[in-house]
């Protein structure tokens, strides 16, 4: 797919800024620009590095940024009643199913005397039990993600009541270990590199997987707003094609150990946190568990599926007690994603 000028593209050159966090499950965007993947369809794109999903939001919906690396349920609540903000997105490509985890400072999982081998609502029960005792504050990276119905979710396996009241800290994920050194918060649900890399630093240990908790759910996605999707359907098509090259290259184990050097060169991951992780976790490196990571998550389908964000929005309700229609989430849903703009794109990608 070359991309030329359209009418509505008053930037002949096609200059895109992408935003993205700071996340192993970004790497499809910094493959595609290290590639030339984005190139060879004619277009220029910025990759933007930005500090917080509140701030991605906010310059997505703003038209500062073109496109983002962006959480589902910002996606799901834009194209809702449940945003505050009313500008609708929508998504043509996942780039990653919830890979998060729940992990705990090391002193308190120590002292709840969690076991790696208990369950979730094993694990859920003594925490509850003793932050009834005692308050612990956990943490969520934003109030629309899969990671706040995680912990909710975990939470509401030993005690319905208490999930509902549990109050919950809102921190951007690079730095909730920093939160956890300093005694600030006691645990969170965070995605990777950050538990991995905690557990490397002896900071926090994991708990479960957030798949231990919820369905397995579409997490990060492609994001575009309406507006700009409308507007420029050719450079979204070229932007999602770039994306899945990138994708299908990061789906085979030979490309898995140059994927964890680009996130080195991004700053995601420091060199310095390539240690043996804790042998009561697992006898692998940091290197090698977020190699198979990326291996993981893309060897998934990553066609956008409206039961996926049917889900999200009874979360939505649920959890943020979003005034919505449960009988328009079928509607909602469709809205959320751009099937035929995924279906086009992948078409041309395998007659290639």
């Amino acid at each position: 797919m070359t991309v030329m000028p359209l009418e509505s593209d008053h930037d002949s050159t096609n200059i895109l800024k992408v935003g993205y966090l700071p996340l192993v499950d970004s790497i499809a965007l910094l493959w595609a620009q290290h590639h030339g993947y984005f190139t060879a369809e004619n277009l220029t794109v910025e990759l933007v590095q930005e500090t917080s999903w509140a701030t991605l939001r906010d310059r997505l919906a703003f038209g500062i940024l073109q496109a983002a690396h962006c959480l589902s349920p910002i996606v799901a609540s834009a194209c809702s009643t449940a945003d505050d903000i009313g500008i609708a997105m929508r998504t043509a490509l996942v780039l990653s199913h919830n890979t998060a985890k729940i992990s705990l400072k090391a002193e308190l999982y120590d002292a709840l005397d969690i076991q790696a081998s208990d369950l979730p609502h094993q694990s859920a029960a003594k925490f509850v039990t003793h932050s009834k005792q005692i308050t612990h504050k956990l943490a969520q990276v934003f109030p629309a993600s899969l990671h706040h119905f995680t912990l909710r979710e975990w939470l509401r396996l030993a005690d319905q009541d208490f999930a509902h009241q549990c109050k919950l800290a809102t921190l951007p994920p690079h730095y909730m270990l920093e939160a956890m050194h300093h005694g600030t918060i006691d645990g969170c649900c965070v995605g990777e590199p950050w538990n991995s890399v905690g557990a490397t630093q002896q900071i926090s240990k994991i708990i479960c997987r957030s798949q231990d908790v919820i369905p397995s759910i579409a997490d990060k996605v492609l994001a575009v707003t309406n507006e700009w999707a409308d507007a420029h359907p050719t450079l979204h098509q070229a932007l999602v094609l770039g994306l899945m090259k990138a994708q299908r290259d990061l789906a085979k184990t030979e490309n898995s150990a140059a994927a964890y050097q680009l996130l080195q060169q991004f700053g995601i991951i420091d060199t310095a946190f390539d240690l043996a992780l804790d042998p009561a976790l697992s006898s692998a490196t940091l290197q090698a568990d977020v190699e198979a990571l990326i291996v993981q998550i893309h060897q998934q389908n990553m066609q956008p599926k409206a039961t996926d964000f049917d889900w999200i929005l009874s979360q939505l309700k649920a959890w943020l007690h979003a005034d919505l229609d449960a009988g328009k989430f079928q509607d909602y849903s469709l809205q959320c994603i751009d099937l035929a703009c995924y279906q086009q794109v992948l078409s041309e990608l395998n007659q290639a």
